[in-house]
């Protein structure tokens, strides 16, 4: 198995240096809290909806959603594609309410339907909340660049929450969407390589298939039961619609480009589920027991990031760390 050398952590250096240049250049568009918050609501529907994608596929997809594929198989990938579906309702309803309502922040609605009682009951409840989010995506993300890096977990925590910072700090909506769409483009076409090369390690998807340990293709299994999937969906619905893909809704130009920003998310989350679900269940036929390749808690939440160190070439492993970066940052930035 691979491990960094120069070219990897320089393409990582290069990568963070340019998030962070994004969020000093877009700091020029910034003169109040409708450009901060909303980017005066000149947010295009297609950076829009990239974004939107790439806000609901934090490193925890290549982690702990990993596992979840290694160990379940068919089930788990189903499960994670919920999110996809969960955010459809968003085109069939929730998008043109959003739109307008013509808010710039989701307080700022809840004080104008309520009252501003109801805004600081929101706001004290969901503080600590998204503390514990942030706190989970980031030792995510510490978990996968630490095992890649061989680094101190929370020194990948410190530089991280420092870059997620200061181009949010600097840019605002603008600088997040945009540094949204770059980090997609990063994270894509390692994902498209990586499906091949994990396919031919195994023999293909007949080798797959005739690999796969018993009941690995069941939807749903005993680990991922139906009335865990209907009720995580239910939970979906609401979690998909609200912060962070409701704030690109009311910050595209009109109702239309707000249902285009959810449909085109959508899509992307579900082919993307099928895309990046490949690698974690070739990991499965491969290494059998992960225990004995990776030092983790959670040896299965080591599936992705051990065979991508088996396939990739160096500077493609710098890219994938970025693009596993890439992937927390987005969810956190929102």
């Amino acid at each position: 198995m691979n491990t960094l050398n120069g070219y990897d952590y320089a393409v990582l250096f290069i990568y963070m240096a340019i998030l962070v240049g994004i969020g000093i250049y877009f700091s020029r568009y910034i003169k109040g809290a409708n450009d901060y918050f909303k980017a005066a609501n000149k947010l295009t529907w297609w950076i829009g909806g990239l974004s939107s994608f790439m806000s609901a596929f934090s490193a925890w997809m290549f982690t702990g959603g990993a596992g979840i594929v290694y160990r379940e198989g068919l089930a788990g990938m189903a499960v994670l594609s919920l999110t996809g579906l969960a955010i459809f309702s968003g085109y069939l309803v929730f998008a043109v309410k959003w739109r307008r309502s013509r808010v710039t922040t989701i307080t700022e609605y809840l004080e104008e339907r309520f009252n501003f009682t109801t805004h600081q009951l929101a706001s004290w409840f969901y503080m600590p909340i998204y503390i514990l989010y942030s706190a989970t995506a980031l030792f995510a993300l510490a978990i996968f660049i630490s095992t890649a890096l061989h680094l101190n977990i929370e020194t990948v925590i410190w530089v991280g929450g420092l870059v997620i910072v200061a181009y949010t700090l600097l840019g605002g909506l603008w600088a997040v969407s945009v540094n949204d769409v770059v980090q997609f483009l990063v994270l894509l076409p390692i994902c498209l390589l990586l499906v091949p090369l994990a396919l031919m390690a195994i023999g293909g998807v007949d080798g797959l298939i005739a690999s796969a340990p018993q009941n690995y293709f069941q939807v749903p299994t005993a680990g991922l039961p139906g009335h865990y999937m209907l009720a995580y969906f239910a939970l979906l619905i609401l979690g998909q619609n609200t912060n962070p893909i409701a704030q690109r809704y009311f910050s595209v130009r009109n109702e239309v480009d707000a249902k285009k920003v959810s449909l085109m998310c959508t899509l992307l989350f579900i082919v993307g589920i099928f895309i990046w679900a490949v690698p974690p269940m070739a990991a499965r036929i491969l290494y059998p027991d992960l225990s004995q390749v990776i030092n983790l808690p959670n040896p299965d939440e080591g599936a992705f990031v051990v065979i991508a160190l088996h396939l990739l070439p160096h500077g493609l492993i710098g890219l994938l760390v970025a693009a596993m970066f890439a992937a927390s940052l987005s969810s956190l930035d929102s």
